[in-house]
């Protein structure tokens, strides 16, 4: 197959009573059969929506097109089984489409066979449909992943579909080396007392503690006063207003005697303290309690992102860092 044929917006086949933009949509029923045999439509989606991308395919198909453009932000690298050749675009892209359309007299369109392109770069990317944050139930908690912040090339990872660069929402805390993961040389560790105190820091009542511990715990004897007190190894702070301080323990489980040092990648706009600067561990299992305080210094917009990291002479422990300031009604607090 690598035949030219005739793109049409949908909003051109509008039929019935059907609006033209209520057509654009490729909507059950809408489209003019004698407008859309032979052509490809070039049809959109609400992002929101929960519509079939595959239904319009059909839409178009039973009113005689033999080929769909949807435009739609969402999905793009998702493989769907469309009835007809198809092709999903950005709106960005959408819109170029459509105005090739608009300024040209006859436009037409190529459907080519579909192949297989090896050694695709860069490589590997973040899938557009993979889970991401930020966490909408727990803002305070960085979801948990393991890819690698770099491609092939030693490049910072690229998210699909526009490429962009990949942040901790993206990638979590990196890849886990499964060598290293055996002598980490410093844990989090969170006992299960942590977590009750967690779940009573969201709002877990009494009733709905017992439904997860099976026990007689109650939020009484809980001490969080945020979530972002549970011994987590990341820090994400999702309204931080002026300042605030959160506190980490590291526990040693490598060399006996070893100090680490602190590095800090600072998010954009944002200062960051560390106290101390230097862990020194005399023996297994001992436990350093260290606190990073954030402070705005500058305005920004959404979530900003850094890391900080432990580094001994042979290990090396790192810890995203995940701010977004509070917004007032005189803007951004600073």
């Amino acid at each position: 197959m690598n035949s030219s044929t005739r793109i049409i917006p949908a909003s051109r086949a509008h039929g019935g009573y059907f609006t033209p933009y209520q057509s654009s949509y490729c909507l059950e029923s809408s489209l003019n059969r004698t407008k859309v045999r032979g052509k490809v439509l070039v049809c959109r989606h609400v992002e929101s929506s929960t519509e079939s991308k595959l239904a319009k395919s059909v839409v178009v198909k039973e009113a005689g097109g033999v080929g769909m453009v949807l435009v739609d932000e969402t999905d793009r690298d998702v493989a769907i089984p469309f009835v007809i050749p198809a092709a999903m675009v950005g709106r960005k892209m959408g819109d170029m489409i459509l105005s090739y359309i608009h300024q040209t007299r006859e436009p037409m369109s190529r459907i080519l066979s579909s192949k297989t392109i090896l050694g695709s770069q860069p490589a590997p990317r973040v899938a557009s449909f993979s889970s991401k944050g930020p966490n909408s139930l727990t803002p305070s908690i960085l979801k948990e992943y393991a890819a690698t912040v770099l491609d092939k090339q030693h490049k910072p990872i690229t998210v699909d579909p526009e490429g962009g660069r990949a942040n901790a929402f993206d990638y979590g805390s990196g890849y886990v080396n499964p060598t290293r993961v055996l002598n980490p040389g410093l844990i989090y560790d969170a006992p299960p007392a942590d977590y009750k105190a967690f779940l009573c820091s969201i709002g877990y009542d009494e009733k709905s503690l017992h439904l997860i511990t099976r026990d007689n715990s109650t939020c009484q004897d809980q001490t969080f006063s945020t979530a972002s007190g549970l011994n987590y190894p990341s820090i994400t702070v999702p309204n931080l207003m002026n300042n605030i301080s959160v506190t980490r323990t590291l526990e040693n489980v490598g060399a006996p005697r070893s100090i680490y040092r602190a590095v800090v990648s600072a998010p954009r706009g944002i200062n960051v303290m560390v106290v101390p600067r230097k862990l020194n561990f005399t023996e297994y299992g001992q436990k350093i309690n260290f606190t990073l305080t954030f402070r705005v210094t500058a305005p920004i917009q959404g979530y900003v992102f850094g890391f900080m990291s432990w580094k001994s002479r042979t290990s090396q422990v790192t810890t995203p860092l995940v701010i977004r300031a509070a917004s007032s009604k005189l803007g951004l607090l600073i």
